[in-house]
């Protein structure tokens, strides 16, 4: 038992002693390779601590890249782990990285024959390992610990971990890194918080260069943005898939948000950023779009509607550009107006807000002071419609030219749009029923609902009698009579054709208007204007319109 005993331990001795001469001299060669490696990704460390069977580096930085330790054991077999290695995407030199996405094993055996190759984003984890395993050391495996992926300041993927070599499969806080079938896959999921949206995002990314396929999906998307809406818009899902080509940073997808769908076309370069994008959202039903804002539109729920509606976007940058085509055809609405049947007669209440921000109830209608009628109101419903909707009496309560003329010129001041596009209607119907402080899309579209329905029940003349005695004027001033009264001591009726085509001016913006007055500094072009386009509609003759523009207003002396 003794000799037994003896045998196994001189055997066991002898095992330690050859694996400890194997490792030591496999030792000078790891360090080599490794080292050499590290050079190749041009990183450098604070330190290396040694040991028989294992090598730490310590503090490796490079571009784009940081490593708190590497860690390099021989025994029982060669292996190397990462500990919280950072790989910030948008400070890599990719040109400078030794492999091209799809050479992952020739870097290994011939990193020369891929010199200068710019491998995918997504292999950068892979490439900062794989020229660490020299040949001596090609049956080694690796792994990371703690890793993290940023895009600048934003965290991308972190506390990633898992296997790196010879399989790749990174498990992280946020999503995944793995290696399947030779193409690199990324899962993120995230919550994105910004001010103005809030979302749960997941997304898919695979690259075979020269091109990557993405899936990107926007769970519990809340939107809350003025321009928008006054509110936080109702929960709703966005969802993207397409292809980016890596070469000519051609992006196209497929996506839906809601009940919309759309195309997205262009080129979208990274370094330095440029975009050149369009944007084409099908041709849908409208109640499709107002899904959208659910309650925020509450005449979409009490009334039926019908037609279809898309738009054309293009952007570019930076700076940032745009334009826009909207497409509408066949819109209607019912049901949605609350008092139709006090518009085609009698009185009408709606409340207006005065100087403090306070509702003030209005009455306007059939036997209630200051109602003017169409037939003595005079020149000025003509005026008004010069000004403000040549087409009125033709379109349907919307004018899609108007809106247009509004986008473009937004599109060239490159702010968000000032006006509207609003026919009569539409303005009548926002004086009656909306807060016109509230210039978001949400406004819009209930302005929209309610004209539809209002331009198809009433005659033109009731609506735009309607409107003349509705509109404010100057600040408290409603209506043709009181504002007749108050600039001119005049019934609508004695206006001269410059005297109404003032008034016409102080549209749609009286307190900007009401400020001239006081300057005693009348818009002259703008009546001009007004005079000249009721000639094109031939509403006047040219020798009425010539007498017009060489007349000198006299205005009731502004109290000071």
């Amino acid at each position: 038992m003794a000799k037994l005993r003896a045998a196994v331990v001189l055997a066991a001795a002898a095992a330690l002693i050859v694996g400890a001469g194997g490792a030591w001299w496999g030792r000078r060669a790891a360090i080599a390779g490794v080292e050499r490696g590290l050079r190749r990704l041009d990183l450098q460390w604070s330190a290396r601590q040694d040991a028989v069977a294992e090598l730490h580096w310590h503090g490796l930085t490079g571009p784009g890249i940081q490593v708190q330790r590497l860690e390099l054991r021989l025994l029982p077999t060669p292996s190397l782990r990462l500990t919280n290695p950072v790989v910030h995407l948008d400070a890599l030199d990719l040109d400078a990285l030794p492999l091209s996405p799809d050479g992952l094993q020739a870097a290994l055996r011939a990193p020369s024959a891929v010199p200068g190759a710019a491998p995918d984003p997504l292999a950068a984890l892979d490439a900062l390992f794989q020229p660490l395993l020299p040949t001596a050391l090609a049956g080694a495996t690796a792994e990371i610990r703690g890793g993290a992926v940023y895009w600048g300041e934003d965290p991308l993927l972190t506390n990633l971990h898992g296997p790196l070599w010879p399989e790749q499969r990174l498990q992280g806080d946020e999503g995944d890194i793995s290696l399947q079938n030779g193409v690199p896959v990324i899962n993120l999921k995230k919550r994105i918080e910004f001010e103005w949206l809030h979302t749960a995002a997941s997304a898919t990314v695979s690259c075979a260069p020269p091109a990557c396929t993405f899936a990107l999906k926007l769970d519990e998307l809340m939107v809350n943005d003025p321009r928008l809406a006054p509110t936080t818009l109702p929960v709703t899902a966005l969802e993207l898939e397409g292809s980016y080509d890596l070469d000519q940073h051609a992006l196209q997808a497929e996506g839906r948000l809601g009940g919309l769908r759309f195309d997205l076309r262009g080129t979208l370069s990274p370094e330095p950023v440029r975009f050149d994008l369009t944007i084409d959202v099908h041709d849908a039903p409208l109640g499709a779009l107002l899904e959208l804002f659910g309650p925020l539109v509450p005449e979409a729920r009490r009334g039926e509607v019908s037609g279809t509606v898309g738009l054309a976007l293009q952007l570019s940058g930076p700076p940032l550009r745009w334009s826009a085509r909207p497409r509408a055809a066949g819109l209607a609405a019912s049901g949605v107006v609350p008092n139709l049947g006090e518009l085609r007669g009698g009185r009408v209440r709606w409340t207006h807000p005065d100087a403090s921000g306070r509702e003030q109830a209005q009455e306007t209608g059939e036997g209630t002071r200051g109602w003017v009628p169409y037939a003595a109101a005079g020149l000025v419903p003509k005026t008004f419609v010069a000004a403000e909707d040549a087409a009125f009496g033709r379109h349907p309560g919307y004018s899609l030219e108007a809106v247009q003329d509004a986008v473009d010129e937004a599109a060239a001041e490159g702010e968000w749009l000032q006006r509207g596009g609003s026919t009569i209607t539409q303005q009548l119907v926002k004086n009656l029923y909306l807060d016109g402080r509230d210039r978001s899309v949400a406004r819009k579209l209930r302005e929209l609902l309610l004209a539809l329905e209002v331009q198809a029940a009433l005659p033109p003349e009731r609506v735009l009698g309607l409107y003349i005695n509705v509109v404010e004027l100057g600040p408290g001033i409603f209506g043709v009579g009181a504002a007749s009264e108050a600039y001119f001591l005049k019934r609508p009726e004695r206006l001269t054709l410059r005297e109404a085509a003032f008034l016409a001016t102080l549209l749609p913006a009286p307190a900007r208007g009401y400020r001239r007055y006081l300057a005693e500094d009348p818009p002259d072009l703008r009546i001009d204007q007004i005079i000249d386009n009721m000639l094109l509609m031939r509403a006047v003759d040219p020798a009425t319109a010539s007498r017009a523009k060489k007349e000198q207003l006299r205005f009731v002396p502004p109290a000071r």
